[in-house]
């Protein structure tokens, strides 16, 4: 499953380039993966669904249906179905509205959506980039969802990626501890 899921990836992100970057945008979608696994998801769904977090968002729109039809005849209905609650539709919501929309999501989906957060934000880091502070800022709901995931596989792996995040963001120290 893992492998075909990669393979929808590859597909749909034919192309693209991470922003900032020379890089194949294929290397964030991996990386969101590689970092869902590190933190202990070995459930292949998740994994797959990791790594096609973007396919919907990022696909040209005439292709929608398509993708979707896709990794449901490769991954499943439950991996579409978390892809789904990944993809940000900018005609129904603001940004800032989809962010704060996964306090009613699942864990699995909160997760993914943290490593994909935090993989961003260390692309920003390595690339000195100083939309960082903002991004992490934008994030906000997200990470204040961290402590709804104290039961998962992982947290304290999960836990510190986000402590490292915020050690990284520039404020003032009476407010990083109140972040979280």
């Amino acid at each position: 499953m893992i492998e075909s899921a990669i393979n929808i990836a590859v597909r749909s992100h034919y192309n693209q380039k991470r922003k900032g970057t020379e890089l194949p945008y294929i290397v964030h979608p991996i990386d969101v993966m590689r970092r869902v696994a590190y933190w202990g998801m070995t459930d292949q769904e998740i994994l797959a669904a990791a790594v096609l977090h973007d396919t919907l968002e990022e696909c040209a729109k005439n292709k929608v249906a398509e993708t979707e039809f896709c990794i449901r005849q490769s991954c499943g209905k439950i991996v579409l179905r978390i892809v789904q609650a990944l993809t940000h539709n900018p005609s129904k919501q603001t940004k800032a509205k989809y962010i704060e929309s996964f306090s009613n999501k699942s864990k699995v989906v909160i997760i993914i959506k943290l490593a994909d957060r935090l993989c961003n934000l260390n692309d920003f880091w390595m690339a000195d980039n100083p939309y960082y502070d903002k991004y992490f800022e934008k994030g906000m709901p997200l990470f204040k969802l961290v402590p709804k995931l104290s039961e998962a596989s992982g947290f304290e792996k999960i836990l510190a990626d986000c402590y490292q995040a915020r050690d990284r963001y520039d404020c003032q120290t009476e407010q990083r501890t109140k972040l979280f």
